[in-house]
């Protein structure tokens, strides 16, 4: 069983190489990584030209998602899976995620635990925060439209590329979610393996972090807008878009809380009103966001702060 694993990249020379020497430590001969670059001008192709195996398209392109269709197109594994060039896999995690989906051929998806972690000055990995989902709820619309696809932790069939087609670059930052609920909706067979299969790695540069506010709104309503297409789809079935609706109310609520906080009202103002068709489980959304966030302030001083963490021993040693 191949596995292809797809990796956009631009002026990634600071990571590229803990990137693929990540992919070659799963010690799993039959593999392809596809390097899908924009025309970096900072050392990465010097970096790619030392690794052989790899399948490398250098050249302009429509941004992230225009990548990773060019890296899809280009696949000829039976699993595709999607990797930032500034991450990096857990261990033996192609292992894994095959003998998941050799047991049951049935299954389209596998997926598992992925930890946003920064290293520090002295050489040692602290997690950020981690996304740990209940097996029993991983691939819920609410997890995936308000909480985030985390599709790097995913591992696909290439047949379900096949049957939903590709990113959407009308997103600028939602195609992954808008792509993660055609799969919810199309009910495919998944399966959840517990271990951490990949981190995310958090520096001054990545794209979730350096937003400034009016970059972090545009992509708060692209995502709630990417939600509202589906309500408005005339063929999805009721319960299908009652649940749609209450995941969308919720990120209103999540969002409308986020800019009050940060006294941006009218930011605030803006999913106000976006929820006002739906009073009733919009204040229903406002209460449990209210909840959510008294319930971290709360127990805020006693979570664990700089949490030491594990890395796979080739990122102890690539680094």
């Amino acid at each position: 069983m191949k596995i292809s694993i797809i990796t956009a990249c631009y002026n990634s020379a600071q990571f590229i190489r803990t990137c693929i020497e990540s992919v070659l430590s799963q010690g799993y001969d039959n593999f392809e990584h596809i390097i899908i670059d924009g025309g970096s001008a900072d050392g990465t192709l010097d970096i790619l030209k030392h690794y052989p195996h790899l399948k490398v398209v250098s050249e302009p392109d429509q941004g992230l998602y225009d990548a990773w269709n060019k890296g899809i197109a280009l696949s000829q594994g039976d699993i595709v899976a999607i990797m930032n060039s500034d991450d990096f896999y857990g261990e033996n995690v192609f292992k894994n995620v095959r003998a998941e989906f050799d047991h049951d051929p049935a299954i389209q998806l596998v997926t598992g635990k992925a930890l946003q972690c920064i290293k520090k000055p002295d050489e040692s990995w602290v997690k950020v925060c981690d996304y740990v989902e209940n097996p029993a709820s991983v691939f819920e619309i609410k997890n995936l439209s308000i909480w985030g696809p985390v599709i790097n932790a995913r591992f696909f069939r290439k047949s379900v590329f096949e049957d939903i087609g590709p990113f959407n670059l009308a997103y600028k930052a939602a195609a992954d979610i808008e792509t993660m609920i055609k799969v919810v909706l199309k009910k495919y067979k998944t399966s959840y393996i517990d271990q951490y299969v990949y981190y995310y790695v958090s520096h001054p540069g990545s794209l979730s972090l350096s937003l400034k506010t009016d970059a972090l709104f545009s992509q708060y309503v692209e995502k709630i807008s990417c939600v509202e297409i589906f309500l408005e789809d005339p063929y999805l079935n009721s319960l299908d878009k009652g649940i749609i609706l209450n995941a969308y109310l919720e990120k209103c609520a999540m969002d409308f809380i986020y800019f009050l906080s940060k006294k941006q009202y009218e930011n605030a103002k803006y999913f106000f009103k976006k929820a006002q068709r739906y009073p009733l489980k919009f204040i229903n959304g406002l209460i449990k966001e209210i909840v959510r966030v008294s319930k971290y302030k709360i127990c805020q001083p006693f979570m664990k702060s700089n949490e030491i963490i594990c890395v796979p021993n080739i990122i102890r040693k690539d680094s």
